[in-house]
């Protein structure tokens, strides 16, 4: 009798979400994990950069005094940082409260009371308006800058030629970067548009290139 095979075993499961970073490292290590443009050049996480973003920013966030429990508000434009940042509320154990970058003096000083936070990850462009509420308010609230969430020293940490490791990661993970046109193997023309693709996935690539055609 043919054995029966169950096929491989299920993964196990997370308890906490930002384990699911920490998990992707492991499998998908230096591929691309999200981008930005810094500088006037794409630059990014990988997986591995990432989950170790977030352990060290739960690191930082744990010796301004954050402890399990505490409540940390986040506010902030859309960017990588955010993420990054909003897991590292997690992994310190605390309370993380989103909040949006677009509310005014009264609307963030009341759920910042609200919430009785201790601290606040915020964006450069926020921090006058924090000092504002913090000031009209009388919160003890101490405030850390998005921007201190790690990010990789150049934007070509990832090394050249791993365009095809990276789209392979890309697709697994749901990134917005892809391949514009043609995913062909063999290399590229230069100037074409799959060799600005290979740019993109290198973490080299001038935002007027990706424009481009």
């Amino acid at each position: 009798m043919t054995p029966y095979n169950a096929g491989p075993a299920p993964t196990p499961p997370v308890a906490r979400i930002q384990d699911l970073v920490h998990r992707a490292a492991v499998e998908y290590g230096e591929g691309l994990f999200v981008a930005d443009v810094s500088g006037g050049h794409w630059s990014g996480w990988s997986f591995t950069a990432a989950s170790e973003a977030v352990r060290a920013f739960a690191a930082l966030l744990a010796s301004h005094g954050v402890r399990a429990m505490d409540t940390v508000a986040i506010q902030s434009e859309n960017r990588p940082q955010w993420g990054l940042a909003y897991l590292a509320i997690l992994e310190a154990g605390a309370i993380a409260v989103p909040l949006d970058a677009q509310l005014q003096d009264g609307d963030t000083g009341e759920i910042l009371a609200a919430s009785e936070a201790k601290l606040v990850v915020a964006s450069r462009t926020q921090h006058d308006k924090l000092e504002r509420v913090r000031a009209a308010r009388g919160l003890a609230l101490e405030i850390v800058p998005i921007e201190d969430v790690p990010r990789p020293v150049t934007a070509g940490a990832a090394g050249a030629g791993t365009g095809a490791r990276n789209r392979e990661s890309n697709a697994a993970a749901g990134t917005v970067i892809r391949n514009r046109e043609s995913n062909a193997p063999g290399p590229a023309a230069p100037g074409s548009a799959a060799a600005t693709d290979e740019r993109v996935h290198g973490f080299a690539t001038d935002p007027a290139d990706t424009l481009a055609a």
